[in-house]
């Protein structure tokens, strides 16, 4: 009697499973949410320029008892300092949501890119795409080279839109270096005056991280996208 739990077989020989049905099984579907909480943090960010603006319009001591009332009512730059501290929190908390949506993301399209390359050799691991963020002076390239990795091995030909990759990378780069240099001049001189060159850092900064945010968004759609498109090839 033939065992009914052998492999099927062709002329004697065993059937392997193909490399499509492996990789169909190791391959997760891309996620998706990171890519609406980096849109969520573009939207808090252009929120808080015109708000920055306001409050450096106002002035920077909303309570001061020798501010001149009929110029500049205390009411007026109170609701600036508010409008600024209120849209600032939002901005924080869709940052921090984004830094664990983007971990999870990074984590899952690295198993995926070695599910879609079982043969390849890869220098960093699932775990690692996602920590060099978090490690002084190598997250200055390391979180680079580890999806620049994803990116090339995600894509049909290997190279598609790596331009967008390098201009992602450098905005991101340039922009938290001016945050750095804005923060330190604010907290050695805390009682300056917002409409100062700290404030037009601030807004510029802002500005560059909403291009950071778009470039982020195109990064991540292209490798979702692409390693959708390179398990149907191999299906």
């Amino acid at each position: 009697m033939a065992n009914p739990y052998a492999p099927p077989t062709a002329a004697g020989i065993p059937v392997q499973p193909t490399f499509s049905d492996t990789t169909a099984c190791a391959f997760a579907e891309p996620r998706q949410a990171v890519i609406h909480s980096l849109a969520a943090c573009n939207v808090a960010t252009a929120i808080f320029i015109p708000a920055l603006i306001w409050q450096a319009s106002a002035g920077y001591e909303p309570w001061a008892l020798d501010a001149p009332l009929d110029k500049d009512p205390v009411f007026f730059r109170g609701a600036a300092d508010v409008a600024v501290l209120s849209v600032g929190l939002l901005a924080l908390l869709a940052y921090f949501t984004t830094v664990v949506l983007w971990a999870m993301w990074s984590v899952r399209a690295n198993k995926n890119m070695r599910a879609l390359r079982p043969d390849g050799h890869f220098t960093f691991t699932p775990g690692w795409t996602a920590g060099w963020f978090f490690v002084p002076i190598a997250n200055l390239f390391k979180p680079y080279q580890a999806v620049k990795e994803m990116f090339v091995n995600s894509s049909t030909d290997g190279f598609s839109r790596m331009g967008v990759l390098g201009w992602w990378w450098g905005t991101w780069i340039i922009g938290n270096a001016v945050s750095s240099v804005s923060l330190f001049s604010s907290m050695a001189d805390p009682v300056a005056d917002p409409s100062s060159l700290v404030t037009g850092v601030d807004a510029a900064t802002s500005a560059l991280n909403i291009v950071t945010g778009i470039l982020a968004i195109m990064v991540v759609r292209t490798i979702n996208r692409n390693q959708v498109e390179l398990l149907r090839r191999q299906a």
